[in-house]
Formats: structure tokens, sequence, C-alpha cells
């Protein structure tokens, strides 16, 4: 099936980014599943249904790009945010939040004082697909020498 051009705007697709690994967050495995497959063509995509895991899995491996659903349970994906400014910034940097829920007065100014792209279910993928490359061409971080895939910034600690 064809693909539907990105929008203008959209930053170029670059060999650096070209299978940018893409964690998606969302605690719907339908919602989950439908983005691994819309964005695998394009990316190394990785699901988990739950904020907690992705925690947990996001304090010893690195991803390009975060894709994650704000309202989910147990913790949220702002929630989720703050954890990692805390604990790996240079990961928190890299998250793009999708949200269904509406939004309003101090949740929705803290939410927007994180500097992260936020996308409104039902968003446009080629939408989606913009704001992945803006994050990962944002914040590419360095090339170890003769490497092909970037360093990790912030190797966990023992």
């Amino acid at each position: 099936m064809p693909e539907s051009p990105d929008p203008p705007t959209a930053p170029a697709l670059t060999e650096a980014t070209r299978r940018a690994a893409v964690l998606v967050v969302d605690d719907d495995p339908l919602v989950a599943s439908i983005l691994q497959r819309v964005l695998a063509g394009e990316h190394a995509v990785r699901i988990e249904v739950s904020a907690a895991a992705a925690l947990r899995l996001l304090q010893t491996e690195f991803f390009d790009a975060v894709v994650t659903d704000v309202n989910m349970p147990e913790l949220s994906g702002f929630a989720l945010f703050e954890a990692l400014a805390a604990s790996r910034p240079a990961q928190a940097e890299r998250m793009v939040f999708v949200t269904g829920g509406v939004w309003a007065g101090e949740a929705e100014d803290r939410l927007r004082a994180t500097g992260r792209p936020i996308l409104a279910k039902p968003f446009d993928i080629a939408e989606l697909r913009a704001a992945i490359r803006a994050v990962v061409q944002a914040a590419a971080p360095p090339f170890a020498p003769g490497a092909t895939k970037p360093v990790d910034p912030e190797p966990p600690s023992p």
C-alpha cells in the first residue's frame, strides 16, 4: 500500500533517522499494535502496554523516540516523562505525547511546559511521523567513530 506523502513542513528523512528505535507506550494493546505496524516500515518499533514497564525498560535501553499516551492507569505518560526527566533527561527529550483526553487549566499547562510535541487523538499518521522525525533529528546523540548506531549519551549506572 503506497504511503501518503509527508507534509511539506516535515523534516526530511535522513539515513540517521531511517531506522530509528521507537518505543510506543499505550495501555490499549490494539492502539499500540496499530502504531507499531504503521511505523515499522520506517523505524524499529517496540511496544509496551504499561508505562511502569516502559520506565523499567528505559532505565537500561535508549530509544531515539518514545511515543506515549498521556492517560494510562498506574502511571501516566506525564509521570513517565517526569521520571525520565529526573533519571535520564536525554531520553525525556525524545518523548512525543499522544492523548485522547481533554486537557485544561493546570494539567494542560504542565503538559505543554514539557516542550514535547503533543498530538490529539485521532491524529494524522503523517503528523506522527513528522513529530518523530523532528524529535530524532533535534536530539541526535553523537556517533562514536566508525559506529553505525548512536552512542547512548547516558549509560545506565551500575
